[in-house]
């Protein structure tokens, strides 16, 4: 980041109005963002990997949560059907695959039971709220509201 920004930050955040008004400012810009997702065709989400398409995700009023299995190492990206991009990851074997001294469900649970996450993120103000489980031979993402 440029030093001379990171100054003009600095003084802005010295008085209380200029932070204001930097913070009214970042509410204004993400305003196309939050109608697009109320737009109803906003409502499907895709999950990308290395720049293709991987899933729709349909978020709608009956929404609570969608697993989505079988995810291998790469750049992972959630953006609404319009385009928006609102959340980017590079996943890793490490976010991916159970190490060995990590604990594994009980086989006879495993269908409802995932490991711990290794990776969170809550996007859009917390509206959604995404998991990333590893798994034996490839991981998991689990989005819910």
């Amino acid at each position: 980041m440029n030093h001379q920004l990171l100054k003009d930050l600095n003084e802005a955040f010295k008085q209380p109005n200029l932070m204001k008004q930097w913070l009214e400012e970042c509410q204004k810009s993400m305003e196309p963002l939050y109608q697009a997702i109320q737009d109803e065709r906003s409502q499907r989400l895709e999950l990308i990997c290395n720049h293709r398409p991987l899933t729709e995700i349909m978020i709608g009023p009956e929404f609570e949560q969608t697993l989505i299995e079988g995810l291998e190492p790469g750049n992972y990206q959630l953006q609404t059907a319009s385009g928006w991009q609102i959340w980017e990851q590079p996943l890793t074997a490490s976010h991916l695959v159970v190490r060995c001294d990590e604990p594994l469900p009980l086989a006879a649970s495993s269908q409802d039971q995932l490991c711990e996450p290794s990776l969170q993120a809550n996007i859009l103000e917390g509206w959604l709220n995404l998991e990333i489980h590893p798994g034996l031979n490839h991981g998991s993402i689990l989005v819910r509201k």
